[in-house]
């Protein structure tokens, strides 16, 4: 039997896309092998910092071992990690990986930090480069999230797009969760009243470019832009005082799952109108709540959605308002977009991604 050990540095930090995808395939991958009592061929530890453990929800097949970090998670999962996965092979899921490990198996989510640098600082830059680079000619597999990212990042790093196994995003884990209608009455807002968008602070989620293009709406009376992420002020910096103070812009900032959950179901549409995506989970999500997808036609997004979400230039103000105009008008239409991501949802599970996982594991 070979065991894994899986690297569990991504419950450090407050969620993000690719910590929630760790997350949700290593809960994916206990169920699986709890249905799948008769596999015995691979056995999993997870290797957390020390005091992280309670954050994770309780797993049967899969052993949580806390290790501590008294220098920081840095050192944790550089010098202690491979340590103390010495002769064993070690999961990574996030990106982040050692820097020197043999028998290694690392996710690689995107190429951003080679197709768009000038998102990321120049430290951020040189040390994932590097990083990715040293993978590249030690790792024993690679996994990835699309066919986009597997394209892009065997250009990058000159290495056979076969050698990348494809284990998708998922939002099923939204079915879990009970949407927290409270956060109405908090911002004000009225259902079917609102267009939402999710996005960080990062200038590839394009939020500045959907908020100018949204205010040049004629005619949309009492309709709002609900905008949900962090990092407001510098997503925002470009725009006037008096846009951001604009009453048809409701920021949120962070909110839970719950409340998020809620927005999307009272939403007229999801837009998103990223420039760049290795995935993108939001689109999936807000199908997962009966939400029509108004979404970009870069990066992987129109692989992702395929026929369950209306595309539009991400460049072009009259492509991105043509298509708010008609969200507005035709209902129809909306509701196929409806019963389209209802459908496309079938193509993603975490179970599904964890269940690939194993077997491209189980072949190696």
């Amino acid at each position: 039997m070979k065991i894994f050990y899986i690297n569990g540095k991504f419950l450090s930090q407050p969620i993000t896309g690719v910590q929630r995808y760790a997350y949700q395939l290593t809960q994916g991958l206990d169920d699986f092998l709890k249905s799948n009592d008769d596999i015995y061929n691979l056995n999993f530890k997870l290797l957390v910092p020390a005091g992280h453990a309670s954050k994770i929800q309780k797993l049967e097949r899969i052993c949580v071992i806390e290790i501590n970090a008294p220098l920081g998670i840095f050192f944790w999962e550089q010098v202690q990690l491979p340590i103390i996965a010495w002769g064993r092979a070690l999961l990574n899921l996030t990106g982040s990986a050692p820097l020197f490990k043999k028998d290694q198996y690392c996710t690689i989510h995107d190429a951003a930090v080679f197709d768009i640098p000038s998102s990321y600082t120049l430290l951020f830059i040189i040390w994932y480069r590097f990083l990715f680079f040293i993978q590249s000619k030690i790792c024993s597999k690679f996994f990835t999230v699309s066919e986009f990212s597997r394209v892009r990042l065997s250009h990058h790093l000159k290495i056979d797009s076969k050698k990348f196994k494809i284990i998708n995003n998922a939002s099923d884990h939204f079915e879990r969760i009970h949407s927290d209608e409270q956060i109405f009455g908090k911002l004000g807002l009225k259902k079917t009243k609102y267009f939402l968008t999710v996005g960080s602070a990062s200038p590839t989620k394009n939020i500045n470019f959907l908020i100018k293009s949204f205010l040049k709406l004629k005619n949309i009376e009492d309709i709002v832009l609900v905008l949900v992420g962090d990092g407001n002020g510098h997503v925002f910096n470009q725009m006037s005082n008096d846009n951001i103070s604009d009453p048809k812009l409701v920021f949120t900032g962070r909110v839970d799952d719950h409340q998020l959950k809620a927005l999307y179901s009272g939403a007229i549409a999801f837009v998103f109108p990223s420039l760049y995506e290795g995935f993108g989970i939001p689109p999936l999500e807000a199908m997962s709540c009966n939400c029509p997808v108004l979404a970009s036609n870069r990066g992987s997004i129109p692989e992702i959605c395929g026929n369950a979400a209306a595309y539009f230039d991400p460049t072009s103000e009259s492509s991105l308002s043509d298509t708010l105009t008609r969200a507005l008008i035709d209902h129809v239409w909306l509701d196929g977009l409806r019963e389209a991501g209802v459908s496309r949802l079938k193509n993603y599970s975490w179970r599904l991604s964890a269940m690939r996982l194993y077997e491209s594991l189980l072949r190696n």
